[in-house]
């Protein structure tokens, strides 16, 4: 796995399954690191330790992107569209 860093410098990490459900469901990175950066997340912890992180409106739709924070650098888990 590459590490990558956001505009805002936050360190994280696509697994597989978050790259095979962007390309299906086409999230692009960049809208992945809007989330990551923003100021506007919303945290709900999940029974795994992961979280999930719900956008606001980006190019006309939410997005929640499970990451799992207990790592270093942060690692994306899946990202969906909300309807």
């Amino acid at each position: 796995m590459q590490t990558r860093k956001t505009p805002g410098g936050a360190e994280y990490v696509f697994t597989r399954h978050a790259l095979d459900q962007m390309e299906r469901r086409g999230i692009k990175r960049k809208e992945i690191e809007a989330v990551l950066d923003g100021n506007h997340i919303t945290d709900y912890p999940d029974t795994k330790g992961n979280r999930c992180l719900v956008s606001p409106v980006l190019n006309g739709r939410r997005l929640r992107i499970v990451v799992d924070k207990r790592t270093n650098p942060i690692e994306v888990v899946t990202a969906i569209v909300l309807d």
